[in-house]
């Protein structure tokens, strides 16, 4: 059998069961209270001989959604205390509740969501479609951790990537990073207040800073982008245009059930989703009197129009398979 002892603590202690066949056996010790510090391991075997070692507990703790399955020593011993990771990952995971909230369904079934590094080169961070894992580049995660330990930050990476894996089927998503900043958006709308997040290199805590900074504090922010003159697509351009869309005409409730609609019936779709029927829907679930999909392509007139031409096209240009999603 193997225990394991605290030299802090001569109260904490775990006794594995006892085995009686040779074989390869795994034993997971649970709920340390001194996650990084020093443990005793002590294997006992026949005839009361014994070999005793010493060994350092992980201290990574794991959410009820998210894991963070990063190594301890390399990422995460002198850039983040473990109680500092804890308060994340709680963050995330109310994130992935309101996410929730807003689409109505959960990616993989509800499987944890775990961040992994890799030496890819292929962004900053990134996510396949139908999965349950976000790719963290091996050059970031330090200076992320450092940053989400110092200033508390919810982290705009790892919050725009879980929207990513909200897009469950990838039916209804005509442009899949507007959608993921989109649904994003709805966390801090329904957390306003409440949560941190370092944008433009500051933290904010309002929903009102967030639309501002998709209206004009981005480089691809509408003033700069659809509502300039000449006019140029940008999905942050476009994540402003529905937010003011909802303030000026419309509700989140309308929009919450234009993602739970997409979630029986979009799937049947053979392809994404045109701009003019994801409205259509959420016209279907706000007042007669108040048409969102009217409001909004007649308010934005020529903008719309550009838009959706340039969506169309592609629309007409995507490969919906085995896509990275940054």
């Amino acid at each position: 059998m193997v225990s394991l002892s605290s030299p802090y603590d001569s109260g904490e202690s775990s006794v594995s069961d006892t085995m009686f066949s040779k074989g390869t056996y795994k034993y997971t010790f649970n709920n340390l209270k001194n996650p990084g510090a020093l443990y005793f391991i002590t294997i006992y075997y026949g005839n009361n001989q014994f070999y005793e070692f010493n060994t350092c507990s992980i201290g990574i703790p794991q959410g009820e959604h998210i894991r963070i399955d990063l190594n301890f020593t390399k990422y995460i011993k002198n850039n983040i205390s473990y109680n500092n990771l804890v308060r994340w990952l709680d963050h995330l995971d109310a994130a992935y509740d309101s996410y929730y909230n807003l689409v109505g369904a959960k990616p993989n079934n509800g499987d944890t969501i775990n961040i992994v590094s890799s030496d890819e080169d292929i962004g900053y961070m990134w996510v396949y479609p139908n999965t349950s894992t976000i790719y963290w580049n091996e050059d970031y995660i330090a200076d992320g951790l450092k940053q989400i330990n110092k200033y508390d930050d919810w982290h705009f990476g790892a919050l725009h990537e879980i929207g990513h894996l909200f897009d469950l089927d990838d039916i209804w998503t005509f442009d899949s990073e507007f959608f993921a900043n989109f649904k994003m958006a709805y966390v801090f709308y329904e957390r306003d207040g409440e949560f941190r997040v370092m944008i433009d290199n500051k933290i904010v805590t309002k929903y009102s800073d967030v639309v501002n900074f998709y209206y004009s504090g981005s480089g691809g922010s509408y003033t700069k982008t659809i509502g300039a003159d000449p006019m140029k697509y940008s999905n942050d351009g476009l994540t402003y245009m529905f937010l003011n869309g909802i303030e000026k005409f419309g509700s989140w409730y309308a929009i919450k059930g234009a993602f739970n609609y997409f979630i029986d019936v979009g799937k049947q779709s053979d392809s994404p989703v045109p701009i003019e029927s994801f409205l259509s829907i959420v016209s279907y679930f706000t007042p007669n009197s108040n048409q969102f999909s009217y409001a909004f392509s007649k308010y934005y007139g020529n903008q719309y129009q550009f838009v959706k031409q340039y969506l169309d096209k592609m629309t007409g240009l995507r490969n919906r398979s085995n896509v990275i999603i940054n």
